[in-house]
């Protein structure tokens, strides 16, 4: 049974509201893997794997605070025109990416008004609840000494994990 801490291999399909599918591991060819509760994919999918067994398949709706986020306006930035090298080539209403202190970086560039870049860093697919269907292919099981050696607030994240599922 998958727990925080496992690593495991898992084929999944991620579909829209309205049934398209945006991701899938079958079409990339290989399963994923990912270590529950290191935060290195969506909060959704890591509470959906735990207490699965290998060789379980399970479809769940995942909100979208769960999911992508909730869009927040908060996340629209305003920048100066002249901070942006051929800034009169920015794409409008598209994504681009940025390296942002060694992360890559997503925005929306909104609009260019008045001296400025309108920029959006909400995720393209905030607000929206997903579902995945998911197929737990195998898993990789700490023993109870390593699960018991994190502590609280580590790097790994299982704490905020566990408070999540509650």
């Amino acid at each position: 049974m998958a727990q925080i801490g496992d690593k495991v291999h898992v084929h999944y399909r991620a579909k829209l509201e309205d049934g398209r599918e945006f991701s899938s591991t079958y079409r990339e060819g290989k399963p994923m893997e990912l270590v529950i509760g290191n935060n290195r994919s969506i909060p959704g999918l890591e509470k959906a794997l735990l207490d699965m067994n290998a060789g379980e398949i399970k479809t769940v709706v995942v909100p979208a605070k769960d999911a992508y986020g909730i869009y927040d306006v908060g996340k629209i930035e305003i920048l100066p025109y002249d901070k942006f090298p051929n800034a009169d080539e920015l794409p409008i209403g598209k994504y681009i990416g940025a390296n942002m202190g060694g992360d890559q970086v997503f925005m929306k560039v909104l609009k260019i008004e008045e001296g400025n870049v309108y920029l959006d860093f909400n995720h393209e697919l905030a607000d929206h609840d997903i579902t995945l269907e998911i197929d737990l292919i195998a898993v990789e099981a700490k023993d109870a000494i390593e699960r018991e050696l994190h502590p609280q607030g580590c790097a790994c994240g299982c704490d905020k994990l566990k408070e999540a599922i509650g």
